[in-house]
Protein backbone atom coordinates (compact mmCIF):
# COMPACT_ATOMS: atom_id res chain seq x y z
CA UNK A 1 0.00 0.00 0.00
CA UNK A 2 2.88 2.34 0.85
CA UNK A 3 4.58 1.58 -2.48
CA UNK A 4 1.31 2.21 -4.29
CA UNK A 5 0.86 5.49 -2.45
CA UNK A 6 4.41 6.59 -3.26
CA UNK A 7 3.88 5.68 -6.90
CA UNK A 8 0.67 7.72 -6.98
CA UNK A 9 2.49 10.70 -5.44
CA UNK A 10 5.24 10.41 -8.05
CA UNK A 11 2.67 10.37 -10.86
CA UNK A 12 0.91 13.40 -9.41
CA UNK A 13 4.24 15.26 -9.35
CA UNK A 14 4.79 14.34 -13.02
CA UNK A 15 1.30 15.54 -13.92
CA UNK A 16 2.01 18.81 -12.09
CA UNK A 17 5.11 19.30 -14.26
CA UNK A 18 3.22 18.41 -17.44
CA UNK A 19 0.55 21.00 -16.62
CA UNK A 20 3.22 23.67 -16.12
CA UNK A 21 5.40 22.77 -19.12
CA UNK A 22 5.27 25.57 -21.71
CA UNK A 23 5.67 23.25 -24.72
CA UNK A 24 3.17 20.51 -23.88
CA UNK A 25 -0.34 21.09 -25.25
CA UNK A 26 -1.29 17.47 -26.00
CA UNK A 27 -2.15 15.21 -23.08
CA UNK A 28 -3.67 12.04 -24.56
CA UNK A 29 -0.34 10.17 -24.37
CA UNK A 30 -0.25 10.73 -20.63
CA UNK A 31 -3.92 9.85 -20.21
CA UNK A 32 -3.40 6.58 -22.08
CA UNK A 33 -0.89 5.36 -19.50
CA UNK A 34 -2.51 2.68 -17.33
CA UNK A 35 -0.86 3.86 -14.12
CA UNK A 36 -2.27 7.36 -14.70
CA UNK A 37 -5.77 5.98 -15.25
CA UNK A 38 -5.36 3.85 -12.15
CA UNK A 39 -5.20 7.00 -10.06
CA UNK A 40 -8.99 6.87 -10.20
CA UNK A 41 -11.69 9.23 -11.43
CA UNK A 42 -11.85 10.98 -8.06
CA UNK A 43 -8.15 11.90 -8.14
CA UNK A 44 -7.74 15.66 -8.58
CA UNK A 45 -4.51 15.30 -10.55
CA UNK A 46 -6.23 13.06 -13.09
CA UNK A 47 -9.24 15.38 -13.22
CA UNK A 48 -6.99 18.36 -13.83
CA UNK A 49 -5.08 16.54 -16.55
CA UNK A 50 -8.41 15.82 -18.26
CA UNK A 51 -9.39 19.47 -17.79
CA UNK A 52 -6.33 20.55 -19.74
CA UNK A 53 -6.90 17.88 -22.37
CA UNK A 54 -10.59 18.35 -23.11
CA UNK A 55 -12.10 21.35 -21.35
CA UNK A 56 -11.47 25.04 -20.79
CA UNK A 57 -11.17 27.90 -18.34
CA UNK A 58 -14.94 28.26 -17.90
CA UNK A 59 -15.19 24.61 -16.78
CA UNK A 60 -12.44 25.23 -14.23
CA UNK A 61 -14.09 28.44 -13.06
CA UNK A 62 -17.44 26.67 -12.59
CA UNK A 63 -16.01 24.01 -10.23
CA UNK A 64 -12.49 24.94 -9.07
CA UNK A 65 -12.77 22.63 -6.07
CA UNK A 66 -12.81 19.57 -8.36
CA UNK A 67 -9.30 20.31 -9.59
CA UNK A 68 -5.83 21.11 -8.39
CA UNK A 69 -5.17 24.68 -7.40
CA UNK A 70 -3.50 26.17 -10.48
CA UNK A 71 -0.47 28.44 -10.33
CA UNK A 72 -0.06 31.43 -12.67
CA UNK A 73 1.74 29.44 -15.38
CA UNK A 74 -0.88 26.70 -15.38
CA UNK A 75 -3.74 29.20 -15.39
CA UNK A 76 -2.21 31.01 -18.36
CA UNK A 77 -1.78 27.71 -20.19
CA UNK A 78 -5.43 26.75 -19.56
CA UNK A 79 -6.50 30.12 -20.97
CA UNK A 80 -4.34 29.51 -24.05
CA UNK A 81 -6.02 26.13 -24.54
CA UNK A 82 -9.40 27.82 -24.12
CA UNK A 83 -8.57 30.32 -26.87
CA UNK A 84 -7.59 27.43 -29.16
CA UNK A 85 -11.03 25.90 -28.60
CA UNK A 86 -12.82 29.20 -29.23
CA UNK A 87 -10.72 29.87 -32.34
CA UNK A 88 -11.79 26.49 -33.69
CA UNK A 89 -15.44 27.55 -33.42
CA UNK A 90 -15.25 31.15 -34.63
CA UNK A 91 -12.81 32.75 -37.07
CA UNK A 92 -13.33 36.22 -35.58
CA UNK A 93 -12.90 36.76 -31.85
CA UNK A 94 -13.25 40.19 -30.27
CA UNK A 95 -10.98 41.33 -27.49
CA UNK A 96 -14.04 42.07 -25.34
CA UNK A 97 -15.37 38.54 -25.72
CA UNK A 98 -12.01 36.94 -24.91
CA UNK A 99 -11.48 39.23 -21.93
CA UNK A 100 -14.88 38.30 -20.48
CA UNK A 101 -14.48 34.57 -21.08
CA UNK A 102 -10.98 34.43 -19.63
CA UNK A 103 -11.21 37.09 -16.91
CA UNK A 104 -8.39 39.13 -18.42
CA UNK A 105 -8.71 42.83 -17.61
CA UNK A 106 -5.61 44.11 -19.37
CA UNK A 107 -5.43 44.47 -23.16
CA UNK A 108 -1.66 43.99 -22.95
CA UNK A 109 -2.06 40.74 -20.99
CA UNK A 110 -4.54 39.43 -23.55
CA UNK A 111 -2.29 40.33 -26.48
CA UNK A 112 0.66 38.70 -24.70
CA UNK A 113 -1.25 35.39 -24.57
CA UNK A 114 -2.42 35.75 -28.17
CA UNK A 115 1.10 36.49 -29.44
CA UNK A 116 2.46 33.51 -27.52
CA UNK A 117 -0.15 31.28 -29.19
CA UNK A 118 0.83 32.63 -32.60
CA UNK A 119 4.58 32.36 -31.89
CA UNK A 120 4.20 28.71 -30.83
CA UNK A 121 2.10 28.02 -33.96
CA UNK A 122 -0.86 26.94 -31.86
CA UNK A 123 -3.03 29.48 -33.65
CA UNK A 124 -2.46 31.17 -36.98
CA UNK A 125 -4.14 34.54 -36.69
CA UNK A 126 -3.72 38.28 -37.13
CA UNK A 127 -4.49 40.87 -34.47
CA UNK A 128 -6.51 43.89 -35.52
CA UNK A 129 -5.53 46.29 -32.73
CA UNK A 130 -7.64 49.12 -34.16
CA UNK A 131 -10.94 47.19 -34.12
CA UNK A 132 -9.74 44.87 -31.34
CA UNK A 133 -10.50 41.67 -33.23
CA UNK A 134 -8.55 38.43 -33.70
CA UNK A 135 -8.89 37.05 -37.24
CA UNK A 136 -8.21 33.30 -37.17
CA UNK A 137 -6.99 31.23 -40.12
CA UNK A 138 -6.39 27.86 -38.45
CA UNK A 139 -5.77 26.34 -35.03
CA UNK A 140 -3.79 23.57 -33.41
CA UNK A 141 -5.96 20.49 -32.81
CA UNK A 142 -6.63 19.70 -29.18
CA UNK A 143 -7.13 16.21 -27.74
CA UNK A 144 -10.43 14.51 -28.57
CA UNK A 145 -12.47 12.57 -26.05
CA UNK A 146 -13.28 8.96 -26.94
CA UNK A 147 -16.99 9.76 -27.06
CA UNK A 148 -16.31 12.57 -29.54
CA UNK A 149 -14.62 10.30 -32.09
CA UNK A 150 -17.91 8.96 -33.53
CA UNK A 151 -19.19 12.50 -33.93
CA UNK A 152 -15.97 13.51 -35.68
CA UNK A 153 -16.27 10.52 -38.03
CA UNK A 154 -19.87 11.51 -38.84
CA UNK A 155 -18.74 15.05 -39.63
CA UNK A 156 -15.95 13.76 -41.87
CA UNK A 157 -18.35 11.42 -43.66
CA UNK A 158 -20.82 14.28 -44.14
CA UNK A 159 -17.99 16.45 -45.46
CA UNK A 160 -16.88 13.69 -47.86
CA UNK A 161 -20.47 13.30 -49.09
CA UNK A 162 -20.73 17.05 -49.64
CA UNK A 163 -17.48 17.03 -51.60
CA UNK A 164 -18.74 14.19 -53.81
CA UNK A 165 -21.96 16.10 -54.54
CA UNK A 166 -19.96 19.23 -55.25
CA UNK A 167 -17.68 17.32 -57.61
CA UNK A 168 -20.70 15.89 -59.45
CA UNK A 169 -22.24 19.34 -59.68
CA UNK A 170 -19.00 20.82 -61.05
CA UNK A 171 -18.75 18.05 -63.65
CA UNK A 172 -22.35 18.72 -64.72
CA UNK A 173 -21.65 22.44 -65.03
CA UNK A 174 -18.55 21.71 -67.10
CA UNK A 175 -20.58 19.47 -69.42
CA UNK A 176 -23.25 22.16 -69.77
CA UNK A 177 -20.59 24.77 -70.44
CA UNK A 178 -18.94 22.58 -73.08
CA UNK A 179 -22.33 22.05 -74.75
CA UNK A 180 -23.12 25.75 -74.53
CA UNK A 181 -19.76 26.64 -76.08
CA UNK A 182 -20.30 24.07 -78.84
CA UNK A 183 -23.80 25.41 -79.54
CA UNK A 184 -22.44 28.94 -79.47
CA UNK A 185 -19.72 27.95 -81.93
CA UNK A 186 -22.30 26.37 -84.25
CA UNK A 187 -24.49 29.48 -83.99
CA UNK A 188 -21.50 31.67 -84.79
CA UNK A 189 -20.63 29.63 -87.87
CA UNK A 190 -24.26 29.77 -88.99
CA UNK A 191 -24.36 33.54 -88.42
CA UNK A 192 -21.18 34.08 -90.45
CA UNK A 193 -22.57 31.88 -93.23
CA UNK A 194 -25.82 33.87 -93.29
CA UNK A 195 -23.89 37.15 -93.37
CA UNK A 196 -21.84 35.95 -96.32
CA UNK A 197 -25.00 34.89 -98.14
CA UNK A 198 -26.59 38.28 -97.41
CA UNK A 199 -23.54 40.10 -98.77
CA UNK A 200 -23.54 37.93 -101.87
CA UNK A 201 -27.24 38.62 -102.37
CA UNK A 202 -26.66 42.37 -101.93
CA UNK A 203 -23.87 42.22 -104.48
CA UNK A 204 -26.16 40.50 -106.96
CA UNK A 205 -28.89 43.06 -106.31
CA UNK A 206 -26.47 45.90 -106.94
CA UNK A 207 -25.35 44.34 -110.20
CA UNK A 208 -28.97 43.81 -111.19
CA UNK A 209 -29.90 47.43 -110.39
CA UNK A 210 -26.88 48.65 -112.34
CA UNK A 211 -27.93 46.63 -115.38
CA UNK A 212 -31.47 47.98 -115.21
CA UNK A 213 -30.28 51.59 -114.94
CA UNK A 214 -27.93 51.08 -117.89
CA UNK A 215 -30.77 49.57 -119.87
CA UNK A 216 -33.02 52.52 -119.09
CA UNK A 217 -30.43 55.02 -120.25
CA UNK A 218 -29.75 53.03 -123.38
CA UNK A 219 -33.43 53.32 -124.35
CA UNK A 220 -33.36 57.15 -124.24
CA UNK A 221 -32.43 58.80 -127.57
CA UNK A 222 -29.00 60.31 -127.58
CA UNK A 223 -30.30 63.70 -128.72
CA UNK A 224 -32.44 63.96 -125.55
CA UNK A 225 -29.52 63.10 -123.34
CA UNK A 226 -27.31 65.74 -125.08
CA UNK A 227 -30.01 68.39 -125.21
CA UNK A 228 -29.18 71.44 -123.15
CA UNK A 229 -31.87 73.39 -121.37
Amino acid sequence: VLAKSQKAKALEMIIEKVLSHQSIFKFSEFLDIDSVQNLGEANKSLKTLKLFAYYDYQDYKASPGNYLSLNDKQLKKLKMLSIITMAGVSKSLTYDFLSRELDIDSKLDLEEILLELIYNRLVNATLDEKDKVVHVEWTFGRDAKAEDIDQMICKLEAWASTMEKLETSIEQHIEQLDKSLLDSKDDKVQFIHECMEAKEEEKKNKESRGSKIASMFSSIPAKLLNKKP
